[in-house]
């Protein structure tokens, strides 16, 4: 279970970057911060 800086986990948004491209996790990523 990691968290983002701001302290919020992002262990769905790993899950789904599974599935999908290293830009899409990173986007996703951006996002939830």
């Amino acid at each position: 279970m990691f968290t983002t800086p701001s302290g919020k986990p992002y262990a769905s948004i790993v899950s789904a970057g599974l599935g999908g491209t290293v830009k899409t996790r990173r986007e996703q990523l951006l996002a939830y911060e």
